[in-house]
Parts: C-alpha cells; sequence; structure tokens
C-alpha cells in the first residue's frame, strides 16, 4: 500500500488516475521529485505551496525457518 499526503498545491494539479499511476510505478523519492516538478510547472509561478509526504508499505520479507542438522 502507498499513501500520499499532500497540499492542495500539488493534488489541485493532478486527477486521482494521474497520482494513482505515478505512485503504483515509481519507487516513493522519484515518485516526490517527479509530482513535484510537474506541479511546480503546472502553476506557471502562481498558485500555493506544495508539501507532500509518500509513506509505502511493504509486506515482511518471509520467515526463515531454523535450519536443523541432522
Amino acid at each position: 500500500d502507498t499513501f500520499l499526503l499532500a497540499s492542495d498545491g500539488l493534488w489541485g494539479h493532478f486527477d486521482d488516475d494521474e497520482l494513482g499511476e505515478v505512485l503504483a510505478g515509481t519507487a516513493p523519492r522519484q515518485a516526490s521529485e517527479h509530482l513535484m516538478s510537474v506541479a511546480r510547472e503546472r502553476g506557471n509561478g502562481r498558485g500555493d505551496n506544495v508539501s507532500l509526504a509518500i509513506v509505502r508499505l511493504d509486506p515482511p520479507p518471509p520467515k526463515r525457518l531454523p535450519l536443523v542438522l541432522a
């Protein structure tokens, strides 16, 4: 699961599908850099501040069974 917390200075420049596509296909660091860059470009020097946090929850690694030597 991936969560995006963002100000309207960011999400106001995207639709839900576009945000979902970027978050699903990109690592959080690269996604944040891309989203901020595009929001600034689309804001064209006007608009609100841009703030965001991306949190991705990865499943835990599989448990390793202890090695039993006979």
